[in-house]
């Protein structure tokens, strides 16, 4: 056999190889548990502005005590906020004269800290008015 009729049996097992990974992916993604779910339920990170102080309130709990020093920083400023905590919460301000020409989502707040049980994990949300709903927060292990 040469020519095509050698290359249709490579051909063949390698979609059966294909499928047999993305049916394990499948599989694996329903049995194991969302490895980010559990940091979901630990850490929470909100960033809050209240227009009528000009004023954004970054709140962060760690609800099991088990943070090292956090970092945060509010991106896309002129000049960037950066600060670090040491504890398993905290509550900062940072100060807006007005809302951001280009929306909130030009100014991401992200946490990085080094967690007892999770590692090093980072978070990351956007800033929202006060009253209004809170965005979605990102959390990943890098």
């Amino acid at each position: 056999m040469s020519g095509a009729g050698a290359r249709a049996p490579a051909k063949r097992r390698y979609y059966v190889i294909v499928l047999m990974a993305a049916a394990v992916a499948l599989a694996a993604s329903f049995i194991l548990p969302d490895s980010n779910e559990e940091i979901r339920l630990a850490l929470s990170l909100d960033a809050v502005y209240d227009p009528e102080n000009g004023q954004m309130t970054i709140t962060y709990v760690d609800s099991r005590d088990s943070t090292a020093p956090v970092t945060v920083e509010v991106l896309g400023m002129p000049e960037s906020y950066s600060k670090t905590f040491s504890g398993p919460e905290f509550s900062t301000v940072v100060h807006f004269e007005s809302t951001p020409k280009y929306g909130w989502a030009a100014h991401p707040v992200v946490v990085e800290t080094d967690h007892q049980d999770f590692g090093s994990v980072q978070i990351k949300t956007e800033i929202h008015e006060a009253g209004q709903p809170a965005p979605r927060v990102i959390y990943a292990r890098p």
